[in-house]
């Protein structure tokens, strides 16, 4: 994202969510803040705390008794800690949203910007692009993510049989092995 321009916040999220857009965190995050807390010239900084401090309270909401968010990206932070656990409950919550759930289950997505440009972008949940070896026709969404400290990350969804599958891992080494983790729990749970 560049200065100057301007998204719906559907597309932000998109951008977020599809790409890992950590532009489009930080954009969401500080006009939050701004908004909510009534103050349109809050810092930049300062908006990022006070949304931090929204993710907290949304988390106390949700029971997520083992989590807290110093940045609104998920990267690393000597503050910042959440569970696997804590995710279901998160992915749960999320999935209550119609726009999440269409976002997320998305494998590419065309968007032009309010201010005229355009872009593409791709999830990077391999299990959603039909092309791809890990390709997955029962694959619903989620969300990747990767840090150094939590490691190569996925959060998927399947829906099989008239029942909604949650698979969470954590700590793979690459991109691949995330992938391949996640359908081997697939397998051996979702296809019984």
């Amino acid at each position: 994202i560049a200065p100057g321009q301007q998204f719906t916040l559907y597309d932000l999220l998109t951008g977020l969510l599809l790409s890992s857009g950590n532009d489009a965190a930080y954009t969401i995050a500080v006009n939050t803040a701004r908004i909510e807390s009534g103050n349109s010239v809050m810092s930049d900084y300062e908006a990022v705390e006070y949304f931090c401090g929204l993710m907290n309270s949304l988390a106390a909401e949700l029971n997520m008794t083992n989590s807290h968010f110093s940045t609104p990206d998920g990267w690393d932070h000597h503050q910042q800690l959440t569970t696997v656990y804590d995710l279901l409950k998160l992915t749960r919550h999320s999935m209550e949203y119609k726009e999440i759930r269409e976002i997320t289950a998305t494998a590419e997505k065309n968007v032009t910007a309010l201010t005229g440009q355009t872009f593409n972008w791709k999830n990077s949940n391999r299990l959603l692009h039909e092309n791809d070896t890990y390709y997955c026709p029962y694959a619903i969404g989620t969300k990747t993510g990767s840090t150094v400290n939590a490691g190569n990350c996925l959060i998927s969804q399947f829906y099989i049989n008239a029942t909604n599958y949650i698979i969470i891992v954590t700590g793979c080494p690459t991109d691949e092995s995330r992938f391949e983790e996640t359908l081997k729990l697939f397998d051996e749970f979702c296809m019984k």
